[in-house]
């Protein structure tokens, strides 16, 4: 009987060990349910979106002083968190449905940007601008708001979906379904004028840093997904890598782009620098490294452990940013197989007696 009883035990502790697999994968609306993931930087700090308090936060870490800080732990989801300057937004469920809110580092004030009754997601920060994409209309369109005067602004409501936005500077870009399959547009905020980039099958996640575009496409021609970039002062437009690698999820920063190299199942980070032609693996090659971001000489992704990671282009050093504890499956079962072990040995041992 005391066997039984000890058998139990072990039993529902393996449960609650494997339990913290399984809370891996929380039960979000949202399309990537992490621990730690989608960091994004701005100089010395990184921010992401955080499940350690049971639901999605918003968490920042400072480069320079070693210092997390929680910037948004209020009841609902926060994921997605973009940061410029003294600024972090993000999107948040608070309501009952996705708005955008934000965060003034100096003052430590919460602000929120847009609460419209419909879903607002993904928001992007450079300098006094927001932009996001908007289910008001029915459809995402392109959103915008600015800082200074207070306003928002319609940038696209075209037909068809326009997702994945980002800005820097006087430029907006986004992926554009009004033709039935994406394409890249970019629109000129002092200008109000907006341009398409591709004419491809399938162009998706534009990135934007200065005078260039970047984004993943893939071809009727192509067997993987490849990286495209356009030059905005010269109107020039051509293929980062040939070879037959998948690549996905481009940023760029000056003369660096990074992105997510699939192959063999694997997906690791990558960097091209565009003045010395240079393609260099910044993670390991193998596991699942993915949602890369950059700024300076600053690198920072989430691995399948969903702990976010940065490194550093002019040390060439790497540290983790965040890390989930967790059990491994090998110490669970180890830990399950020494206490049946030690039990059948005490109870035997009792039986003799």
């Amino acid at each position: 009987m005391k066997l039984k009883v000890c058998f139990v035990i072990g039993i529902l502790f393996l449960a609650m060990n494997a339990g913290i697999a399984a809370a891996d994968i929380p039960p979000l609306k949202y399309k990537d349910p992490d621990y730690q993931g989608q960091p994004a930087i701005y100089e010395n700090k990184v921010v992401w979106h955080d499940y350690r308090n049971g639901s999605m936060d918003i968490y920042m870490y400072d480069l320079a002083t070693g210092i997390e800080n929680p910037i948004c732990t209020a009841a609902g989801y926060q994921g997605s968190p973009g940061i410029d300057t003294n600024y972090i937004v993000w999107e948040d469920h608070r309501n009952g449905n996705y708005d955008i809110y934000m965060y003034d580092i100096s003052t430590e004030s919460e602000t929120p940007i847009c609460t419209d009754l419909a879903d607002q997601e993904k928001p992007a920060i450079d300098g006094n601008h927001i932009v996001w994409q908007d289910n008001r209309n029915g459809q995402w369109d392109i959103y915008m708001y600015d800082l200074v005067t207070g306003k928002e602004t319609q940038i696209c409501t075209a037909p068809g979906d326009q997702e994945e936005t980002e800005i820097d500077g006087n430029y907006i870009v986004w992926q554009d379904k009004r033709n039935s399959y994406r394409i890249i547009y970019i629109y000129g905020i002092s200008t109000g004028v907006e341009k398409q980039l591709t004419n491809m099958t399938d162009s998706r996640n534009p990135a934007i840093h200065g005078n260039y575009v970047v984004w993943q496409t893939f071809n009727h021609e192509d067997v993987e997904w490849n990286i495209y970039i356009y030059d905005i002062s010269t109107g020039k437009e051509e293929q980062l890598i040939t070879d037959t690698a998948s690549k996905l999820n481009p940023a760029i920063y000056g003369n660096y782009v990074v992105w997510e190299g699939v192959k063999n199942g694997d997906t690791a980070i990558f960097m091209y620098d565009l003045i010395t032609k240079v393609s260099t693996s910044i993670s390991e090659v193998s596991g699942q490294h993915g949602y890369p971001a950059i700024h300076d000489n600053y690198i920072t992704w989430k691995n399948e452990y969903n702990d976010v990671y940065m490194y550093d282009i002019s040390t060439d050093t790497k540290i983790t940013i965040s890390k989930e504890p967790r059990v491994s499956t090998f110490s669970t079962i180890s830990i399950f197989v020494i206490f049946c072990l030690a039990a059948i040995l005490y109870l035997r041992k009792r039986s003799r007696e």
